[in-house]
């Protein structure tokens, strides 16, 4: 169920389904600017869905929706500096994948999408988080096995650090 928050009412409004997305639940959110319009743009491995704040709709697009990613389930991501990084998913054989990529709605059509260095480690199923111009990469399985990853992305260099484990394995949290 997709919730939204009244803040006048202060209660929990239902909005309908996006119907685009089967499992838009299990979507990379990320609130971004377009043509001087805020939107939040859904991606998952059923594809691209750009949601509109204002009509509280799903619209169509004129963007790079089909996503180049190979293993094109089971990833995260953010947006920093109003482009949308992607991180990991999960490859045929249920290994975690070290795949990286941005999606930066500035550049032409055709040209919006691009790789970005593979991650050190393979993961599937991430939670990944903005905190001020970086990603951080947490968590996730590879092949059965939970993992306790913490790695730290600079999109301005276009590199990873891995930072000190979590405390204990996850995978797909909340934050």
């Amino acid at each position: 169920e997709l919730l939204k928050l009244d803040t006048e009412e202060r209660s929990l409004q239902k909005i309908d389904p996006p119907g685009l997305q089967s499992n838009w639940e299990e979507s990379a959110w990320g609130r971004m600017t377009v043509n001087d319009k805020d939107i939040v743009i859904l991606i998952n491995e059923d594809g691209f869905s750009v949601f509109d704040p204002e009509t509280e709709q799903f619209v169509e697009s004129d963007l790079d929706t089909d996503i180049p990613m190979e293993d094109d389930k089971g990833f995260d991501g953010c947006v920093i500096s109003n482009k949308f990084y992607l991180f990991g998913g999960e490859k045929a054989d249920e290994s975690g994948s070290a795949q990286a990529w941005i999606f930066d709605p500035s550049q032409a059509k055709g040209e919006q999408w691009k790789q970005l260095s593979d991650m050190p480690a393979g993961m599937a199923a991430p939670k990944v988080e903005t905190v001020g111009t970086k990603a951080y990469i947490m968590g996730g399985v590879t092949t059965g096995a939970l993992l306790q990853y913490i790695l730290e992305y600079d999109p301005g260099a276009d590199t990873f650090a891995k930072k000190e484990d979590l405390p204990y394995v996850t995978y797909k949290h909340d934050s």
